[in-house]
Formats: C-alpha cells, structure tokens, sequence
C-alpha cells in the first residue's frame, strides 16, 4: 500500500490510498482528472501515465506556469479537529493567498465573511514570524508550514 499526494498550484493537496505498483495514470483516474502529457511531474521531472509511483510521492499538474515550480504549504491550526490542511503554492505566494486557494467551507477557518482574518499571528515552520501579506519563500528542501495562532501574551 502506498500513499500519493496530487497537487495543482494554488489548490489542496489530495491524498490517495493505492496499491504498490501503482500508476499516475491510476492516480489521475481515481482523482477524476485529465492527463496532460508534459504538465505532470514528480520532483520537477516531467512524468508520464505509465510512471510507477512510490510511497510519499507529490505529484504536481503545471496547467499553467510562470517558470516557479510549486511546493507544498502545510497550514498547521494546534488544536483543531483538522490541525492541518496542504496546499500547492509558488515562492511569492501570500499567506492571505494560500487561505483562499481553499475550498469555501475551509477558507471560512481562516478568513471571516466579512473578510477579517480569524488568526492575528502567523509563524513558519522555523518559529518566525511572518505578515499575511508578506511573500512566504521556497524552503530549501522538504515542506514549508504556516502556524496558525491568536496572538499569545508573553511571546
């Protein structure tokens, strides 16, 4: 068994359980999305139907791109019966951006009707702050995460 993530810039990451052996053709069908030849990669490389994937992997669908390649967001809210939520986004993307990139029922967690942010206080990964509007920048390697907090007295 193995697990396999799809990701398209600026969208939630979907999780799919599959058996070993499986295809990203497969993916895309249990995804219910069109393949597109030389728009699919793992890893930047660009992949095909018939590319067997492996436990863990990030499979990205570039529909449109300006030359960045996506990671993933992972936007952590401690306590929450959902704590965390992945997103697909390009250097330069906002906090505030990556909240509506989110389904309707999940942006209302972050961004109130009325347009107010729910959270005052957003970290990354690292512990720094981070202003919702300031570009949030490509880690290194590995996965970037926004920390969701109200503000805390002290800190």
């Amino acid at each position: 068994m193995l697990v396999a993530k799809l990701a398209m810039l600026g969208a939630e990451i979907k999780s799919f359980a599959m058996e070993d052996g499986s295809t990203v053709g497969r993916l895309f069908e249990m995804a219910e999305e069109n393949f597109v030849q030389g728009a699919v990669s793992i890893n930047g490389a660009i992949v095909n139907e018939n590319t067997i994937l492996r436990d863990g992997n990030l499979v990205f669908i570039a529909r449109q791109t300006k030359g960045n390649l996506p990671f993933e967001l992972q936007i952590i809210r401690l306590g929450a019966a959902e704590p965390m939520i992945a997103v697909a986004v390009e250097e330069g993307t906002t906090v505030l951006s990556a909240f509506n990139a989110l389904d309707a029922g999940r942006r209302s967690n972050f961004i109130r009707a009325d347009g107010t942010q729910v959270y005052q206080e957003y970290r990354l990964g690292n512990g720094s702050l981070i202003d919702a509007n300031a570009p949030i920048v490509r880690p290194a390697s590995g996965t970037e995460r926004i920390i969701c907090a109200t503000k805390t007295k002290g800190n």
